[in-house]
């Protein structure tokens, strides 16, 4: 019988895996001048359909996973210097 301290299973069932990381938060546009990405966790409704409509003028885009990995990478490494990180970066300029 199961026990509110041991859970479910008791002591004799494996440890459950932990479910993956949930892909962060993103929209991409393709612009005339520029790509545009945005990245992060879920933004509250009202921005995200701010940020939705203002990315609806541009061409709908997708990230490469290696894109997307070096950019989760960097944003980790970054939020180890504050809880706000903000840059912009223009083609050809080294991160």
């Amino acid at each position: 019988m199961p026990s509110p301290e041991r859970g479910p299973g008791g002591p004799s069932e494996p440890p459950r895996r932990q479910e993956q990381e949930p892909l962060p938060y993103q929209r991409v546009a393709r612009f005339v001048d520029a790509d545009v990405a945005v990245l992060g966790a879920p933004p509250p409704p009202a921005l995200d359909a701010q940020l939705t409509a203002l990315l609806a003028t541009g061409e709908p885009a997708t990230l490469p996973a290696t894109v997307l990995q070096a950019l989760t990478a960097r944003r980790q490494q970054q939020r180890r210097r504050g809880s706000w990180v903000e840059g912009h970066y223009r083609p050809g300029w080294r991160l």
